[in-house]
């Protein structure tokens, strides 16, 4: 589950794991994640499909975060508040993307900028 998920220790960025319902690693599930369908039902308050969201969305945040810092911790913030924007903005951002990269990336990019 996402750490930066409300009611939940948000101090850390962890790496993404694979969610109880995923009897397999995700590394051998061919099946990619759909991002649309997963962010609709988050926009409805649905945890699990918001940690999907995180497992699938994580690492590239991060990644890019990092790039823009070049420092782990300031990475590790900016990861956070993204999810965390996600999170409460989600009833009031636009329901239908067809990849949900554009809009986190821009969030993510924002925060390394205003943590920098």
């Amino acid at each position: 589950m996402c750490p930066a998920m409300p009611g939940t220790d948000a101090t850390c960025v962890q790496q993404p794991t694979s969610h109880p319902s995923i009897s397999q690693p995700l590394a051998m599930t061919p099946e990619p994640v759909s991002t649309p369908e997963l962010w609709r039902a988050t926009q409805t308050g649905d945890k699990a499909a918001f940690g999907l969201l995180y497992d699938h969305l994580a690492p590239l945040i991060y990644g890019l975060c990092l790039g823009m810092s070049s420092d782990a911790v300031a990475a590790q913030d900016a990861t956070r508040q993204t999810f965390v924007q996600m999170w409460q903005q989600a009833p009031r951002l636009p329901a239908v993307y067809d990849d949900m990269r554009t809009l986190v990336c821009s969030m993510a990019r924002r925060n390394s900028l205003t943590l920098a």
